[in-house]
Parts: C-alpha cells; structure tokens; sequence
C-alpha cells in the first residue's frame, strides 16, 4: 500500500486530482455566469458540470501514465526523477487556482443580489407587518400504521395498445371512493395513491410510505368488446395475498360498474372477516349511473384531466365535459364535473366566458339529476360568494350539505377554508386546511392554501419553510402572486429569489427588474397602472419580446398587474389580505367588509377575532 502510494505521489497523481478539481470548480461557476449574462439554454451548465466529471478519471489515468518534460510528453515510467520539477509547477497551479476561487467567492457575497426592492426615488419599499396573535402549531406525532386501512393503487392498463390508462385509472378510482365512503376504513387519498403508478417499489415499501396496512392493485385489459379485470388484495406486513379474482366480461357500462361492485364488496367482506370488524360491513356498492361505455370513457378521463388541473388540461376537461353533457344529458356526474372545471376556470385563465351562469346552471342540473353528488353543492357555494351580492349563509349551508354527502373528500375542506378566509376566519380555514391535508397529505393545493394562512396567524417562519419545500417540490408559483413576493422581499432567501427569478425566466429570459415592478405595484401607494403598465411593455418590446405572444397571451403580466389593481383598489380581495398589510387603510377594510355584506353574516355566526359589534347596526376591524 506505501508503495502504490508511493508512486502515485511520485507520478503526480494526486497534484493533477488536486489541479482538475480547483479548474474545474472555476469552470463550472463560469458556466453558470455566460448562462446567465448570455441568455444560454437552462441545461448549459449541466452539460459542463457533466463533461467536468467525466473528464476526471481521464485526467487521472493520464497523469499515472504521462509526464510533461521539457522535452515534451514522456511515459512516466521512463522517467527517473524527474516528475520534481514538473511537481513544483503543479503546486503553484493549485495554489494560483485557491487564490482564484477565493477571489470568486468574495466578489460573488459582495455582488450578491440584494432582495430588498426600492421604488423609483431608491427608497426601501418594505411594508411593515401588522401584530398578529401567535398561534402555537405544533407537529403532528407520526401515527402507528392502523390495521383498518388499506390503499387502492391505480389498475395497471395491459391493454394491447395501451390506450386505456383513463379508463384503469378510473375504474380503480370508483372503488377507492366507495370504499373511502367507510368511517371506520382509513383509505389513502387518491393523490397519494395514484402517485405509485407505474412504480418498481415493492408493495410493503409502499404501504409503508402510504401508512396503511393492505394494498388492493390489479390490471385491466380492454380488447375488442371484452374487458378482463384481475384484482389482488395483499397485507403489506406479510407481503402475502389475501384474496384476488380475474373477472372476463363482455365489454358494457354495465358489467364495468358490475365488477367494481364486486371488487368493493369483496375487499369490504375479506377486512370483516380479518380485522372482526362488524361495523365495517356496512352495505357498499356502485351502482350503474350509464349503459354507454363511450360515455365513461369520456367521463374518466376529464375528470382524470381536471384532477391535475393546469391550463390546457382544464381547457381539454371542459371541452370534453361539454361534449359528454351534450351526448348524454342525462348522466348527473358528467355536469357535475363540468360545474367544477367551471367555477375554476377564471382563475386558471381559460378564455373568457360568462363562467358565473355556465357553473350556476351546469351544478343546478347536476343537483337535479343526482341530489346526492356531493360536487355540485360545493360549487354552489363558491358561486354563492363570488357574486355581486354574496350569499354567505346560503353557501355556508351549501358546503354543510356537500360535506354530509361526503366528509372524506378532501377538495371540500380546500374549497370551503377559502370561504372562511374570505369571510375573515384564519383559523377555522386554517382548521379545514389541515383536514384537507390530514385525508390527503400530497394534495398540493391545500398547500397553496396554506401559505397566506400562515401568514395571517404570524407563522412566517413556517410560511417561508413551506414556501421552500413547495418550491423544492416542483410546484410552479405564478409569479406575480403578493404572497411569493412578499416572501422574496422580506427573507434573504438566495433559494427563494433564484425560483423566483427562474419562473420569470423561464417566459421572459433576463428580464429580473420585472420582480421588483410587480412587488412594487402591489405595494406602492402611488403606483401608476396605467402608466407603469405601458412602460412595462415599452421595456419588454425593446428586449425584443412581443407583447400578447408566448406567457403574455395567457395574460401573465396582465393578469398580475390586474390583481395588484384590485389589491389596492377594489373590494374582490378577502379582508385577511387586507388586515395584513399597513399600507392597506382600517376605512378601506371597513368599505370591503361592507361591500361583501360580511357585517350580516357575521351577527349570525359570530364575528372574526379581528372584528366586533359596535350596537346593533356597527362594527369596526383592527
């Protein structure tokens, strides 16, 4: 071992190891600044940091097997000292190398950017933060692995062409919600679940990630006019199969949600009978709410499509809920879900439409169909405060219904803590939202959500940690949103103002003086919209951007200067927002309260902790 050690040192193996790590170092910081300065693709300085590293154990190899001499490049091993002299070149190498990175690490802290904006006239624009009550949120314990529980995998599509994932997906999806229909069965959440598609994890180490004890998976094969549906219950601690069946049916609406029913009510029997749970036994089935197998197939796949959401999965749904309500007028979930995409699609920026009508009569007749889809209620509700005149206790009632329908839906919890928040309760939306998570963790929505609540209730240490793991996550934040800049400007937080700056980028490359203009639009008392938003685009222009082409044609930098208008100036914002910020005037949130016809509604149900009577017919709001 000396030895080889030894004439590693005498080869020069590790000056040359030492030597390729320090230029190396130096050429990937360089990477990422022409990446930067010259508006190089995104992967740039991977590719350079991947060359570096293969490049490495070339370098090495070559310097065991050569040398530079003065005479030129020799194999070492015809040398006889004198690798010494080209030794003491090497050290000096590094040690100029050393002195260069710590030369690049003190010029990079000091050029560091600084994420404190400043308004034309170089003042700090900060705003100061109200005092809000602490509220103590600790971590919930992590939970033993409760026997009655039991997660539905998606159905693996073995079809021949394998076209049919809609349909596996949602055949396995209607026994997940049967079976979630069971207060006392724990089911994981279908977003949680349906993440394990098409994974090679074993299935004990997914019930041990999904914190349940047995799994139901199985396959569906669609050929012709015949379906084969294999399905198997396993217990993860075991690893054993517990029971599994393979139905082969002639392809029908009917026999599909025939299968289903049997499934569910197999897995319903065999968890009795395991568990001596009697009260698990409860009658479970799934009913035919169509004979036409066209129509499923529609119906699964835009439900599958609004599930993701996104813009152009919300504008394919709603084309294909339109044309399954239009095929079929008579099957309810189909103007269920259409009602759902709807009284969402303003705010995802679908093309302009009386949305407010299209949900109201799309969830009427939803209702009238099926007065037991839990969906359509909770629309309503939405549309109830969304109007010009809200209705508070009418969607307050709406979303009661919809949840004694069905208390294990996580979406309306999300839905209904928004009205909470928009009505001026932080807590009890912050109580909805952690329900929402508790039935389904890895709901990233309800995560969303969270963030302004955080912040409401003076957790921003925990609002900053989320808005991190969001990012860390993957999730894309629309960058004109005052709580992300809000977040940018008060923390000096590299991580958050690189993904800030990478989201912009990504549509307007180099273009980082936008996050300082939409930051100071919500937050200056004398931002010039009109103005301010003709130079924006004046600026964008002469960077050679077209003004209504790529991110701009969906109303990016429209919609954010538009929604900071409406911070600042209208009543379409929850008085929560408001509360928050200092700039934001105790009369104007009294002119937004009574806009809102909240004063009303909160003599019925008691007021927000913020706000409280004054007489009979007064109030007032800290």
């Amino acid at each position: 071992m000396n030895k080889l050690f030894s004439e590693l040192k005498r080869r020069n193996v590790f000056r040359v190891a030492g030597l390729y790590a320090v230029v190396g170092w130096l050429l990937m910081q360089a990477a990422a600044l022409f990446e930067n300065s010259m508006h190089l693709p995104p992967w740039f300085d991977s590719v350079v940091t991947a060359a570096l590293l293969l490049g490495f154990p070339i370098a090495v190899l070559l310097a065991w097997a050569f040398e530079t001499t003065p005479e030129g490049v020799k194999r070492t091993e015809t040398l006889d000292g004198e690798t010494a002299s080209t030794g003491r070149k090497m050290d000096g190498l590094i040690i100029a190398g050393l002195l260069g990175v710590l030369a690049l690490g003190a010029y990079q802290q000091m050029t560091k950017p600084d994420v404190v904006f400043r308004d034309a006239a170089g003042n700090v624009e900060t705003p100061s933060i109200m005092p809000k009550p602490q509220v103590v949120l600790a971590p919930e314990p992590k939970q033993a692995i409760e026997d009655a529980s039991i997660a539905v995998l998606p159905f693996a599509d073995l079809s021949p062409e394998g076209d049919h994932g809609y349909f596996s997906d949602g055949m396995s999806e209607e026994i997940l919600n049967v079976l979630a229909k069971l207060n006392t069965l724990r089911v994981a959440s279908r977003t949680s679940a349906f993440a394990y598609k098409n994974t090679v994890l074993r299935i004990p180490a997914i019930a041990r990630e999904l914190g349940v004890r047995y799994v139901l998976e199985g396959s569906v094969r669609r050929s012709g006019k015949t379906i084969r549906v294999t399905a198997q219950l396993i217990d993860s601690q075991t690893d054993e199969h517990l029971w599994s069946e393979t139905y082969d049916r002639k392809l029908s609406a009917e026999n599909v949600f025939s299968i289903q029913d049997e499934i569910a009510k197999s897995i319903v029997g065999e968890l009795s009978n395991r568990l001596s749970l009697t009260n698990i036994a409860v009658p479970v089935s799934i009913t035919a709410d169509t004979s036409d197998i066209a129509t499923l197939d529609l119906y699964y796949e835009a439900n599958a499509l609004f599930l993701l959401r996104g813009r152009e999965n919300l504008i394919r749904a709603m084309a294909l809920f339109e044309r399954l309500t239009e095929q079929e007028p008579e099957f309810a979930r189909g103007w269920a879900g259409l009602s759902a995409v709807y009284t969402v699609a303003e705010s995802w920026g679908l093309p302009p439409r009386d949305y407010g009508q299209l949900t109201f009569s799309a969830a009427q007749r939803a209702i009238e169909l099926n007065p037991k889809l839990s969906t359509p209620y909770a629309v309503l509700a939405n549309q109830g405060v969304e109007k010009a005149q809200p209705d508070w206790p009418a969607a307050l009632k709406n979303f009661e219904t919809a949840m004694q329908l069905n208390p294990n839906d996580p979406n309306l919890y999300n839905w209904r803590a928004l009205f909470w928040e928009s009505a001026g309760f932080a807590e009890r939306a912050y109580t909805d939202i952690e329900t929402c998570l508790k039935l389904d963790p890895s709901y990233i929505n309800c995560d969303f959500n969270k963030l302004p609540l955080l912040l409401f209730m003076g957790e921003e240490e925990q609002a900053h940690a989320l808005q991190r793991s969001l990012l860390m996550r993957g999730a894309q934040f629309y960058y004109g949103d005052i709580w992300f800049l809000h977040l940018v400007n008060e923390r000096d937080d590299m991580g958050l103002l690189n993904g800030l700056n990478a989201m912009v980028a990504e549509s307007y490359p180099g273009q980082r003086w936008m996050i300082k203009e939409l930051y100071e639009a919500y937050t200056d008392p004398d931002f010039d919209y009109v103005t301010r938003k003709t130079m924006f685009n004046q600026r964008l222009e002469a960077a050679g951007f077209e003004i209504g082409s790529s991110a701009a044609e969906v109303g990016v930098i429209g919609a954010a200067f538009r929604d900071a208008e409406n911070f600042r100036n209208n009543s379409e914002t929850s008085i929560l927002f408001y509360s928050y910020f200092d700039f934001i005037t105790e009369e104007h949130i009294r002119d937004v309260a009574i806009e809102q016809e909240l004063p009303a509604f909160w003599r019925e149900i008691g007021f927000p902790p913020n706000c409280r009577a004054v007489g009979n017919d007064d109030f007032e709001c800290d």
